[in-house]
C-alpha cells in the first residue's frame, strides 16, 4: 500500500513538472511569434520602400511617413489632389493597422485576451494581408528598370511580419495560447 501511495505522489509530481515545462514551452513559442510579427511589422514600416531617384533632391518612401508625404504634396490638379487624398487614407489606415497590430502583438505577448481582441486582431490581419500588397506594388514599381527608382528593404520585413501576424491569429491552436475565449 506504502509503496502504491509513494507512486502515486511520484506520478504526480512528475504530471506537475511536465505541465510546467509545457507551460514554459507554450510561453517561448507565443512570445517569439508576438515578437517577431511586432519587429517586423514595425521595420517594414520604419524602412525605405523605394527612393525616388529621378528629382534632383530625391525623396524616400516609407509606410511610416507616406501618408503625411502625400497629403502634404497635393498639387493644383483635381484629379491628382482626390487621387491624393485616396491614396494618403489608405497609407493611414495601413499606418493604423500596423499600430494596431503591434498592440495586439503586446497582448499576445502578455498570453491574455478576450473575444473581442481577437475579432480586432482578424479584422487587422485581413486588413494586413490586403495592404501589403502596397509595399510589394512600390517595390516591385520601383525596381523596373525603365524608372530611376531605387527599391527600399520595407517589403522583405512588411510581408513576413503581416503573414506572421495572420497565422498566430487565425491558427486555432496559436490562438489558444494567447486567447482565453469564454
Amino acid at each position: 500500500m506504502a509503496d502504491t501511495e509513494i507512486d502515486v505522489e511520484r506520478i504526480r509530481r512528475r504530471l506537475l513538472d511536465l505541465e510546467g515545462r509545457v507551460h514554459t514551452l507554450e510561453s517561448i513559442a507565443i512570445r517569439s511569434l508576438a515578437f517577431a510579427a511586432a519587429c517586423l511589422l514595425m521595420l517594414g514600416s520604419a524602412l525605405p520602400t523605394f527612393t525616388d531617384a529621378r528629382s534632383f533632391d530625391p525623396m524616400t518612401v516609407r509606410l511610416l511617413t507616406a501618408p503625411f508625404a502625400v497629403l502634404g504634396s497635393l498639387g493644383e490638379d483635381e484629379d491628382e489632389q482626390v487621387f491624393g487624398v485616396v491614396m494618403g487614407l489608405v497609407f493611414l489606415v495601413l499606418l493604423a493597422c500596423v499600430l494596431t497590430a503591434v498592440g495586439i502583438c503586446i497582448a499576445q505577448w502578455r498570453r491574455w485576451a478576450g473575444p473581442g481582441l481577437v475579432l480586432t486582431a482578424r479584422i487587422v490581419a485581413v486588413l494586413l494581408l490586403v495592404g501589403m500588397l502596397v509595399p510589394v506594388l512600390l517595390t516591385y514599381g520601383a525596381s523596373k528598370p525603365e524608372v530611376d527608382d531605387v527599391p527600399g528593404p520595407a517589403a522583405w520585413y512588411f510581408v513576413p511580419g503581416a503573414v506572421v501576424f495572420a497565422v498566430v491569429t487565425f491558427n486555432e491552436h496559436l490562438r489558444q495560447l494567447w486567447c482565453r475565449e469564454e
